[in-house]
């Protein structure tokens, strides 16, 4: 595997390596782009996104990834990874019933990812969707219950766009 060393100015270099993992037996999401992902509590989460042939997806699947951590369990140098299993998550509320080209941010202090934007069918959203990470519950935000803040503009339907969290520390 191609392998590279990530510094930036002021920060010492890290080794990486990037390896195509193979999750053997079980059931596995639809293939997909355009998704978002995060990772919460040792899983690693993908919603939405969309396959060309298929079309939009609406689901949610995890994945635990203790097996990445050597201190947790050896890693391995093999591309198999035998006993990791994807789990389709049960979800709750009002949530987009398909969505691609989204963006997201996990707020971790409040226990919540966000989700903005995206195209559901051919048109651009304009709904933030707030998950409740420890019940999965959905709630929809419409344009309609959006605020101005301080007289300025809200951002109005996009997608493909980026979502950062500022923090004040």
């Amino acid at each position: 595997m191609p392998q590279s060393n990530l510094s930036m100015q002021g920060v010492q270099s890290v080794p990486c390596a990037w390896s195509e993992l193979f999750i053997i037996g079980g059931k596995i999401p639809s293939r997909r782009a355009y998704h978002v992902s995060f990772v919460w509590n040792n899983e690693y989460y993908v919603h939405g996104g969309q396959d060309l042939k298929e079309g939009a997806f609406g689901d949610l699947w995890k994945l635990n990834i203790d097996f990445l951590y050597p201190h947790k369990e050896e890693a391995t140098d093999a591309a198999e990874i035998d006993g990791a299993t994807w789990q389709q998550v049960p979800i709750k509320g009002k949530f987009p019933p398909k969505l691609a080209h989204h963006q997201g941010v996990l707020q971790e202090f409040s226990k919540e990812f966000i989700i903005y934007g995206g195209i559901r069918g051919v048109e651009s959203s304009d709904t933030i969707y707030v998950v409740d990470l420890k019940t999965f519950t959905f709630n929809a935000i419409l344009a309609a219950q959006q605020k101005e803040v301080n007289g300025k503009a809200l951002p109005g339907p996009r997608d493909d766009h980026t979502m950062i969290t500022l923090s004040s520390k």
